[in-house]
């Protein structure tokens, strides 16, 4: 179990592990042992907990290892940030899903996008939104016809099929903008396939932070204890804050470089075959639309891009994870994990109770046996008595029979 050097007195890293420290506090500890120091320091400690790096970012901090109100103020800070941090990451996990509602709720960018006809033909389409996940767009388009409302259409579009459509070149009257969705949302068409490639490659990073999330959690929760810290929980706690932060930051620029940077925005105009073409400088508007005077131009359409509650929520989780890590570096260990003199106190201390349980328990058992000897003495002494009585009744009878 005490690989490497032999020498270094292992006994206060295994109480800490097995959830079993006798000194500082014995009565106070995390509430499950899963918040124990990991079990792997009890067979490589020289590798994960006494060596001169685990030691010497273990000691590093602002406040004194001794300063335990300091400790729990701050923990508890970094385990309430990781707790809403976790919070918004899983709500931005739904962006990888393919059901409408989930799309919608935590979509990282949305748009709302107005469509005008320029030859004030009687079927126009607007007020359409497309909500971008990571794996599918959810469209919702309200289509009038004659000014008479019909029902909004409500659909999801997986990125294979929303970038696919990108070359057809029916008009809008024949498609609808749900069809034509990639090369309005797309100032080149081309970068749609580049945009789905880096949202799924983005699936796995938010899918990583979420999981290394819960590691920094059970790190939070076992340090607001000083008798189970250890060097291993803040030097890996720390890698582990790092690793989601990191893995938070490359989504979002991944998003921003790749598909954010390549939306149109603002007015686009197209022709008949919905291919794009100058609006040009003059337009008239007319209730609530714009007409471009541009004879070439047949459809005239608004893109307003918003940030999406799932961006912002990612936003937030890796935010929160700097918190966490900032915490984390200003609480040093204990002492004991790097003094080695308060180790081999330790030892001998846990040795002498472990030496006073063992006469305590001796003289239980002694009392113990004196106990039962007592009674087996009291029995014999009964059952003696007994005898004697029988005896005497037995001598008492014959006498009578003489004397009749």
């Amino acid at each position: 179990m005490n690989n490497g050097d032999t020498t270094k007195p292992r006994r206060w890293l295994v109480d800490r592990c097995d959830g079993n420290e006798q000194v500082m506090d014995p009565d106070s500890r995390p509430c499950c042992p899963i918040f124990y120091a990991p079990l792997l320091l009890k067979f490589f400690p020289d590798y994960l907990e006494q060596n001169r790096v685990m030691e010497c970012l273990g000691k590093t901090g602002l406040f004194s290892p001794k300063n335990v109100t300091a400790r729990k103020v701050v923990m508890i800070i970094a385990l309430l940030s990781t707790l809403i941090g976790w919070a918004f990451l899983i709500v931005s996990d739904f962006s990888i899903s393919t059901q409408y509602k989930y799309i919608e709720m935590a979509a990282f960018n949305y748009a709302s996008i107005s469509v005008n006809v320029n030859d004030n033909s009687t079927l126009v389409t607007n007020a359409t939104r497309i909500s971008l996940g990571l794996r599918a767009a959810a469209l919702a388009t309200s289509s009038y016809e004659d000014y008479v409302d019909r029902e909004e259409d409500q659909r999801v579009i997986g990125f294979d099929e929303f970038c696919g459509n990108q070359h057809e070149k029916e008009t809008l009257r024949d498609k609808t903008v749900s069809s034509l969705a990639s090369r309005i949302v797309f100032a080149n068409p081309d970068n749609c396939h580049q945009c789905a490639d880096a949202s799924q490659a983005m699936v796995s990073s938010i899918l990583m932070s979420t999981i290394t999330y819960f590691f920094t959690f059970t790190t939070d929760i076992l340090r607001i204890w000083p008798n189970y810290d250890v060097n291993c929980q803040k030097v890996f706690g720390a890698f582990f804050a790092i690793f989601s932060t990191v893995m938070g930051l490359r989504t979002w620029f991944i998003y921003r470089n790749q598909c954010f940077a390549s939306f149109a925005s603002g007015w686009e105009c197209y022709d008949a075959t919905f291919e794009r073409v100058e609006c040009g400088d003059e337009y008239t508007y007319d209730s609530g639309k714009f007409f471009f005077h541009n004879p070439s131009v047949a459809y005239s359409v608004y893109t307003n891009w918003m940030i999406g509650p799932g961006l912002i929520c990612l936003g937030v989780a890796t935010f929160a994870k700097v918190m966490d890590l900032l915490c984390n570096f200003v609480i040093p260990t204990p002492s004991i994990t790097r003094n080695r003199d308060e180790q081999w106190e330790y030892e001998r201390l846990v040795q002498k109770q472990e030496e006073a349980q063992e006469v305590e328990q001796e003289e239980e058992v002694e009392e113990h046996e004196e106990a039962e000897q007592e009674e087996q003495k009291e029995e014999v002494e009964a059952e003696a008595d007994d005898e004697q009585g029988n005896e005497r009744e037995h001598d008492d009878g014959g006498e009578a029979k003489q004397d009749v």
